[in-house]
């Protein structure tokens, strides 16, 4: 399915939990001002539906289940990252419809969704008209399509393409208008376009390899950057707003309204 990344890759990715006994979790202060825009512009009511396109391991599930009370449901190519969000959900004791499949190919209803969301899934494909066309299949009218990627410009490109470098070539690098632009041109209406819950800073020793493989030595190296980084959500998350920069932010995403009839 995924162009920059194939299966296997994500089953790398989703390892097994290692006796797993809580639930993952994203929590508002991870990502204070995307959660300030859903909560501004998400359809209100009880029995808001959300499909999340690349869920393992089902955090931000249960961040739209349990902040919102939303019926959640989620489709995942991984089998690994499958099971991983299958145990996520019975751990917080969420109901959740999660599909194995490919997301492109699975028999979804067409206009069924009231929310469709993704987190790091759009910007492993070149064709990323084809990823929206099929978002916006399965979103009802008036509905809420939300897409957030890794901002891959500034100090965090910079981390990411000497730090990281297999994993890059695996990354298309865009900006939030190019995803805005093309919305509009299928009738979207535009509630927010650009970078995200910044200043963040990228970790430059991820677990998978050097960091991995000396892990004393990566929470010694790294320990600043995530004191920093957990500092900036909180002022964030508290003073209701920071300068968002292609330069510094975590990530960049598109909240866009989709048409009603």
């Amino acid at each position: 399915m995924g162009e920059g990344v194939q299966r296997e890759d994500w089953d790398r990715f989703h390892e097994p939990p290692a006796r797993r006994k809580k639930p993952e979790r994203v929590r508002p202060v991870d990502w204070p001002h995307s959660d300030r825009l859903l909560r501004r512009h998400r359809p209100k009511g009880p029995a808001c539906s959300v499909l999340e396109v690349g869920s393992a391991p089902g955090r931000y599930l249960l961040y739209f289940a349990e902040e919102f009370g939303c019926e959640v449901a989620g489709i995942d190519y991984s089998p690994q990252g499958h099971e991983n969000t299958l145990q996520n959900m019975d751990l917080a004791g969420i109901k959740a419809n999660i599909l194995y499949g490919d997301f492109f190919a699975w028999p979804l209803p067409a206009s069924s969704f009231d929310v469709v969301f993704s987190t790091g899934f759009i910007e492993h494909f070149e064709d990323r008209r084809r990823v929206l066309r099929r978002m916006d299949e399965v979103l009802r009218p008036g509905g809420l399509m939300v897409t957030l990627w890794p901002n891959l410009f500034g100090i965090n490109g910079w981390i990411f393409r000497h730090c990281s470098a297999k994993v890059r070539l695996k990354h298309y690098v865009f900006a939030a208008e190019e995803i805005a632009a093309m919305l509009r041109a299928m009738g979207y209406g535009i509630l927010y376009r650009g970078p995200l819950d910044g200043p963040w800073f990228m970790d430059p020793l991820p677990p998978r390899g050097w960091g991995g493989q000396h892990p004393t030595a990566r929470r010694v190296l790294v320990a600043p950057m995530m004191l920093f980084n957990r500092l900036s959500c909180w002022v964030n998350r508290r003073l209701g707003w920071l300068p968002e920069s292609e330069l510094w932010s975590k990530q960049q995403g598109v909240l866009a309204r989709k048409a009603s009839r």
